[in-house]
C-alpha cells in the first residue's frame, strides 16, 4: 500500500548486539542474504531467509570484511558487495553469497557509496569520500565479469 502501513519490525537475532549498518539483497525469488558491519568481530555478519524476509537465520560470522556494505543483485545472478576499510572496494559472488572473490580497491578514501544496475548492464558506484571533513562526490561506471569488475564508461 505505498508504505501506509507495516508490519513489526523482524530482528535478525535478538540475542547479538554486535552488527550495525545491514544491507540486504535478494538472491533467488523470495531468498534474501544480509550483510552487516560487525563492531567488534573479525568478519561482517550474515543471515539469509527464504520467506521474503519474515524469518531469518541466526546471525553467524561470514568470511568477509569490511565496513558499510552495500549489495546489489546484478541481472547475471551476480552479487555486487561494495565494504569500505582501507579504501573502497567491490567484491563479486556468483554462488548467492556464499563466497567472495578478492576484493578490487576502487578509491583510497574509505566512502558511504550507493550502487545501481543500468540498463545495459553496467554499474554505476556514486561514493562520498571524505568522513567528518569535506571530501568528493565520486561516480565509477563498471561491468560485471567473471574475472572481476572492468571499469568502463
Amino acid at each position: 500500500d505505498d508504505g501506509i502501513t507495516w508490519e513489526a519490525p523482524v530482528h535478525f537475532d535478538e540475542g547479538n548486539f554486535d552488527h550495525n549498518e545491514c544491507m540486504v539483497a535478494e538472491t533467488e525469488p523470495g531468498k534474501l542474504v544480509a550483510f552487516m558491519r560487525t563492531l567488534a568481530a573479525p568478519f561482517m555478519w550474515v543471515s539469509r531467509s527464504e520467506d521474503h524476509g519474515k524469518t531469518w537465520t541466526p546471525l553467524v560470522q561470514s568470511n568477509v570484511s569490511g565496513e558499510c556494505p552495500c549489495l546489489l543483485r546484478h541481472n547475471s545472478g551476480t552479487l555486487v558487495m561494495f565494504s569500505r576499510g582501507y579504501g573502497a572496494f567491490v567484491k563479486l559472488s556468483f554462488d548467492c553469497g556464499e563466497s567472495w572473490t578478492k576484493g578490487w580497491r576502487i578509491s583510497p578514501a574509505s566512502a558511504m557509496v550507493g550502487m545501481t544496475e543500468l540498463a545495459d548492464g553496467r554499474v554505476l558506484i556514486v561514493m562520498h569520500e571524505g568522513y567528518r571533513v569535506p571530501g568528493y562526490v565520486r561516480g565509477q561506471f563498471f561491468r560485471v565479469t567473471p574475472g572481476g569488475p572492468v571499469p568502463t564508461k
